[in-house]
């Protein structure tokens, strides 16, 4: 068993029942899980912003905006034939809350990051299957093809 992170703003995807793919500290960023239990490939991004404003910039890791992250995910899925169109997936979203900000916070980067993904997704003809978003927390992803774990600090551990 093997375990890929994945950074701020950037994803992975790895193929195989026994690898294991995680991202820490999604505060404000959403983290999307992708698990095709067919062709045992797992993805995962983490989101920072939710907008490039149209035009992406080189400098910032593949999946730092909502709008670019879903198509290059799957774009990366591809490559190891897998996808929606291939078959049923497994859509899970994390994130998007406000650790440490006061629930009257003027940016709303979570919510705006939430509203953001399932835009994009929408635009693909996906929905998430499951979510755990919002909240005053900052979450843990691990997925492997059988489970999607959520830790937080405060909060029981959440299998989606």
């Amino acid at each position: 068993m093997s375990i890929t992170t994945v950074g701020i703003g950037d994803f992975a995807v790895v193929r195989g029942n026994d690898e294991v793919i995680r991202t820490i500290s999604l505060g404000s960023c959403v983290g999307i899980v992708l698990l095709d239990r067919v062709r045992y490939v797992t993805g995962l991004a983490h989101v920072v912003l939710p907008d490039s404003d149209g035009h992406g910039d080189d400098r910032k890791p593949a999946a730092y905006f909502a709008d670019l992250a879903i198509p290059r995910l799957l774009a990366e899925m591809a490559k190891l034939g897998s996808g929606p169109k291939m078959g049923p997936m497994h859509l899970v979203l994390i994130g998007g809350g406000r650790p440490g900000a006061a629930a009257t916070s003027v940016f709303n980067i979570g919510e705006r990051n939430v509203a953001a993904v399932r835009a994009a997704l929408k635009r693909v003809g996906l929905q998430p299957h499951a979510e755990d978003v919002g909240g005053a927390w900052s979450r843990t992803v691990t997925a492997q093809l059988g489970d999607v774990a959520v830790t937080c600090p405060d909060r029981p551990p959440l299998h989606l």
